[in-house]
């Protein structure tokens, strides 16, 4: 049986380490890049209305959009809120390490599940409110508060 020289068992480890140092690179740029396309662009999870059946696609909303629980909606608007994450009462984005995230709201036309279109102050085109929530708070008309009732006056009448 013959034995390995010195010069072949250090190339040997010499190939080795290079071939160890390779595979270390690669999946740490496949981990950096998934990672990068995760802040790019939006959640492969959500389906495009450009692939849906045509049964299931509402006329009117643009193809680019996505479809959420809450009707579809333009890519750029769309955020996942990930396990330990949650979202705060003012609109921030809170996460698991206790940092907050103030998100920006969105400025373009969303669709419900039926489409139909809403502007992002929750009004539909025909000036009616569609949907209610935080992004439609700041836009909301104050309603005037009634007179206080003088309990005086109640007990007189009774």
């Amino acid at each position: 049986m013959p034995s390995e020289s010195p010069t072949q068992r250090f190339a040997s480890r010499r190939y080795a380490g290079a071939a160890l140092w390779l595979f270390s690179t690669v999946v740490g740029l496949g981990a950096i890049s998934t990672a990068f396309a995760q802040t790019q662009a939006p959640d492969a999870r959500l389906t495009r209305v450009a692939n849906l059946a045509s049964q299931h696609k509402p006329a009117g909303v643009p193809q680019d959009y996505v479809q959420t629980p809450f009707g579809y909606f333009a890519p750029a608007c769309v955020r996942h809120v990930g396990a330990g994450q949650r979202i705060l009462a003012d609109g921030a984005l809170q996460h698991a390490d206790g940092v907050r995230e103030q998100t920006a709201s969105c400025s373009q036309d969303n669709f419900t599940a039926n489409g139909i279109r809403v502007r992002p102050n929750g009004l539909g085109l025909d000036g009616k409110q569609v949907r209610r929530g935080a992004s439609s708070a700041a836009f909301k008309q104050p309603r005037p508060v009634p007179a206080a009732v003088d309990h005086a006056y109640i007990s007189a009448s009774a």
